[in-house]
């Protein structure tokens, strides 16, 4: 956040959220996207003010930073790597 959308270092206006599983409701499927049991929902909040490259510089960062640390699924689309089952991130 503070690289690509220039947060301050002190903007601690930050809330995480776990939910059990009970708690998530979504479909099998939709758009042709599968969803495991394993779904990561990531919603971001943005004020006025920043573009849409700079939006989606953010959004490419997470997901490749969630991916290369923690092997979850980047944008829904299916795993090739044949290392199983993986957990998948969304963003709202």
């Amino acid at each position: 956040m503070l690289e690509y959308l220039k947060v301050p270092v002190d903007d601690k206006f930050q809330v995480l959220t776990r939910h059990a599983e009970s708690q998530i409701v979504k479909p099998k499927s939709y758009l042709g996207i599968e969803y495991s049991d394993q779904l990561i929902i990531i919603q971001i909040t943005l004020n006025e003010g920043r573009d849409t490259d700079v939006k989606k510089a953010f959004y490419a960062k997470v997901a490749h930073s969630l991916h290369s640390l923690l092997n979850i699924r980047k944008g829904g689309y299916p795993d090739q790597s044949g290392r199983g089952k993986q957990r998948e991130l969304v963003f709202r």
